[in-house]
């Protein structure tokens, strides 16, 4: 067949998969729309803040100037994870620049602006010295070109393109929530060189690449993820063509025809493929690939979830409905739940299914919350967050700079992201934390106010123009045990006694208040009927145990659990250790604590299987 008309089939097989680009039945808001108000998570996104401003550019950049044979300005290199001879240097900096841009766009302060603006302006002066440097157009990375040769010729190189893939991903979001050009510059070149680098490799041999596991070798990040997102920006094929060359038929195949094979595979390698496939689907409607993406979530959500929404032991997935015999301290990477949270949050703008925010109410309000030591005036985060009785949580320092800092200062920067959302007219709003939107086309002001989870009362303020044209859809949590009141201007307008569905309200001008009585109950592992854990609402609340570095999982008289009169929620019980406090799992830092228990005496009414997360 003519060359040439080879091409032009490609082209045209391209464009009609463009055209057919699925839209989102539900949108998000922009980050620049949604602030926080005063609450448990704007303390941690403030530290976490703190600790941006904090970092230093030029220690920051040293491995990339050193790579490049530049000058690194007398700066002290970073430790941890970033200094000079790890494995994963410069993961950090794509973490960071993500970071940055969410805090400026939630805070409008432009010293988060300034930061990146400084870094991208400096990674691109280098990225412009490939040549020089003996680089192939469009590499940047904190290593030598040479590492990716390696991973090619299936020799180790410890991730490489994971590493690259988080530099890619910063320039993207410096570019659309900064308004960046030179970061989309850098992007599209690190786009073309990721074509240009893999697309002489045919698809087995692509395969094997990404099957070779020497120390995860193969873990390429969200790769597919940011090539998907660039080519949304440029239209250019080979962006979309690189997208698909992380394809892996080894995970997708089996995920596509609802078989779980995940047991003994790195559980974040996997996660953001499938955060990649939704993006691939979003910008070229093939729906294999969303088939594989929710098949997938719905495996680890269903089966390999621990009660906080947390998933993974020593990283790794392993055999459907283990939790019980797998309760140690290398429980529940963080990175982990960022990733499933990205991929619930794709899933639910094509199926707004309560499901998924449902599981993102869970995972959110426990391992994400609970994962930044509040003692710490920099933020410090968790890496793995102990499920074995009388754990206890470790966190970072200022130079670890380990996978889950870096997830971590996306995570504590982006709050806002899921507690609105809208279809047409019709406001959703999915999550209960202290906020104020602003929607601006609408002319539309929702103020929410609350202290849930510790009140069971949820106001919303709603005021504009816009608002005597605005439903609202409102999320009846998956926990509800009792009656939910919506009240409309001090008028009572509706009960709800149906969990895990959004309830359709009229438009409101004025006060809306939700009553959302919280009751305690246990939820069973599913490997074990006598283990299980305590939560009230969606909070799972934790036996504190001090120094007491338990044996044995504690036995439990579940009747004996009531909540205390405490501002903040506490529950007491009577355990085989004797009298025991419990505190949400999100307050729990600083001393040992479990979180399963041996449980007797069950109120019939309130045990269930942690089937899915979001039963």
């Amino acid at each position: 067949m003519n060359a040439k008309l080879i091409i032009f089939m490609l082209l045209a097989a391209t464009a009609m998969a463009t055209a057919q680009t699925r839209a989102r039945t539900i949108e998000p808001f922009n980050l620049s729309d949604v602030t926080l108000l005063d609450g448990k998570f704007k303390d941690n996104m403030n530290r976490t803040c703190t600790y941006l401003l904090f970092l230093n550019n030029n220690r920051l950049l040293y491995s990339f100037r050193r790579n490049y044979q530049q000058s690194t300005q007398g700066a002290q290199p970073l430790g941890g994870w970033e200094a000079p001879d790890h494995g994963l240097r410069g993961h950090f900096m794509g973490h960071l620049l993500s970071a940055l841009a969410q805090a400026y766009a939630v805070t409008d302060d432009n010293r988060y602006k300034a930061k990146a603006d400084s870094l991208v302006t400096a990674l691109a002066a280098l990225q412009n010295t490939d040549a020089s440097a003996g680089y192939s157009a469009g590499f940047l990375a904190a290593f030598t070109e040479s590492k990716v040769d390696s991973l090619i010729a299936h020799k180790c190189s410890w991730a490489p393109l994971y590493c690259m893939h988080k530099i890619f991903a910063g320039m993207i979001d410096c570019h659309l929530l900064l308004g960046d050009a030179t970061a989309l510059e850098v992007a599209t070149k690190m786009g073309d060189w990721t074509y240009q680098k893999l697309r002489t490799q045919s698809t087995s041999q692509l395969e094997a690449i990404w099957q070779d596991m020497c120390w995860n070798m193969g873990e390429y990040g969200g790769y597919n993820e940011s090539c998907a997102n660039l080519y949304e920006i440029t239209k250019n094929a080979n962006h979309i063509a690189a997208a698909k060359f992380f394809n892996h038929a080894a995970v997708f195949t089996p995920c596509q025809n609802n078989q779980d094979a995940l047991n003994g595979k790195h559980a974040n390698t996997q996660i953001p493929k499938f955060i990649g496939c939704m993006r691939i689907f979003e910008t070229t409607g093939e729906q294999n690939y969303y088939t594989m993406a929710k098949n997938f979530w719905s495996m680890v959500t269903s089966t390999h979830c621990y009660i906080t929404g947390g998933t993974s032991i020593s990283e790794q997935f392993r055999a459907p409905n283990a939790i019980a015999g797998q309760l140690a301290d290398n429980t529940c990477e963080s990175c982990c739940a960022h990733n499933m949270l990205k991929l619930a949050r794709l899933c639910f703008f094509h199926d707004p299914q309560p499901v998924y925010m449902d599981y993102y109410e869970r995972a959110l309000f426990n391992q994400i919350l609970g994962s930044q030591n509040p003692s710490s005036a920099r933020g410090y985060m968790t890496y793995f967050q102990p499920m074995r009785a009388g754990g206890m949580k470790t966190y970072g320092n200022d130079e670890s700079f380990t996978c889950c800092d870096g997830t971590g200062v996306e995570n504590h920067t982006k709050y806002v992201e899921s507690i609105y959302f809208h279809h047409g007219d019709t406001l959703y709003v999915n999550l209960f934390i202290p906020s104020q939107l602003t929607w601006t086309e609408k002319n539309i002001t929702v103020k929410m106010e609350t202290k849930y989870p510790d009140n069971d009362t949820v106001h919303l303020a709603v005021s504009g123009y816009g608002a005597a044209n605005m439903p609202l859809k409102i999320r009846a949590p998956y926990w509800l045990r009792r009656t939910m009141e919506i009240w409309v201007n001090g008028s009572l307008q509706s009960v709800v006694n149906k969990p895990s569905t959004y309830v359709s309200i009229p438009a409101v001008t004025g006060a809306l208040t939700l009553v959302m009585p919280q009751t305690i109950r246990f939820e069973r592992s599913p490997d074990n009927a006598s283990v299980g854990g305590v939560l009230y609402g969606t909070q799972v609340m934790t036996g504190q145990y001090g120094t007491n570095n338990l044996s044995a999982i504690p036995s439990l008289d579940a009747s004996t659990v009531q909540k205390t009169t405490a501002a903040e929620l506490a529950c007491t019980g009577t355990a085989s250790t004797g009298a025991v406090t419990m505190l949400p799992f999100s307050r729990t830092h600083g001393q040992r604590y479990t979180v399963y228990w041996n449980l007797s005496n069950v109120p019939r009414d309130t045990f269930i299987v942690t089937k899915t997360v979001a039963a």
